[in-house]
Formats: structure tokens, C-alpha cells, sequence
């Protein structure tokens, strides 16, 4: 298996034309910009260049593994997705999933500080809001939390 520290350039160029999508579109899917999209698909010996990872990563190698998936982060793509939780949403996911949150952090690509911050207890029930490859992964892990076995030996847990 494919994991997130193994993919090169030539790896994303593959993967986004069998799934024949353009940049533009995998970078919204994927919570970035075509730009940084173009950077990933350039070969570079420079250690510091810009390489795919964290949730990003997650729904490449998901689309990679079954093209079927395609469809769902393309939709949830075009309707620029933002999920809205309440923190005790977001742990109950987590729990589900059986992941702390410096796990949950990886696969999500954010750090644990951002996970607590999700989960934080508010007075006001107002709701956090989640976008990009982040909203798209937490909602494959609400969908299904056996993705959450896949992501994590991706990342090398």
C-alpha cells in the first residue's frame, strides 16, 4: 500500500488524470490552491519543496485505491464544502474511531492543538466549522470509521 511519505510528483500526475480531474479541481477538493497543486506535481531535489500531505494526501491515495469516490469529493467540492459540529460532535467521531487526538490531528492534516480547539466546550452552541480535506476526511470517518484503519496505516501509525 501506497503510503502518505511514498508519493511523488509523478504519483499525483497519475492519480489526477485517471481520475480526470484538472488541478484546479483536485485543489478544491482537496482545501488548496491550483497553485499548490502545481507545485506538488513538481518533480525537485529541494527537501523544503512543497509536497502533498496530511488529510490532502488521504483523499489522493482514497481516490487512488477506488475511483468511485471521485464523484463524492467532486460534489462536495463544488458546493465548497464546510461542515458544521458541535464539538462534542467531533468527539464522538473521534472516539467512534477509537483515535486520540494527535491521530486524529495526522489524518485530518491538522496538528492536535487544532483538534482540541474543535472540541472545545463553548457556552454559546454555536457550531465549528470544518472545510476543505479536513471536512472532506472527517466526513468519510462519520460515513464509515473503518477508513479510519486505511488513514492511519497511510500515515504511518
Amino acid at each position: 500500500m501506497l503510503t502518505i511519505s511514498d508519493i511523488k510528483p509523478a504519483d499525483i500526475v497519475e492519480i489526477r488524470k485517471k481520475a480526470r480531474l484538472n488541478q484546479t479541481l483536485l485543489g478544491k477538493i482537496c482545501g488548496v490552491s491550483k497553485t499548490a497543486v502545481v507545485n506538488w506535481e513538481k518533480p525537485s531535489d529541494d527537501p523544503l519543496h512543497s509536497t502533498i500531505n496530511g488529510a490532502a494526501a488521504q483523499l489522493l491515495l482514497m481516490i487512488k485505491d477506488d475511483m468511485r469516490h471521485v464523484e463524492t469529493f467532486v460534489r462536495r467540492a463544488e458546493n465548497d464544502i464546510i461542515i458544521n459540529v458541535l464539538p462534542e460532535e467531533i468527539v464522538d467521531i473521534r472516539k467512534r474511531a477509537r483515535l486520540n487526538q494527535t491521530q486524529f490531528g495526522k489524518i485530518c492534516g491538522v496538528l492536535k492543538y487544532a483538534v482540541v480547539n474543535w472540541e472545545k466546550p463553548i457556552d454559546d452552541p454555536l457550531y465549528v466549522n470544518i472545510n476543505g480535506a479536513a471536512a472532506q476526511v472527517l466526513l468519510m470517518i462519520k460515513d464509515d470509521p473503518r477508513n479510519v484503519e486505511t488513514f492511519l496505516e497511510r500515515a504511518g501509525q
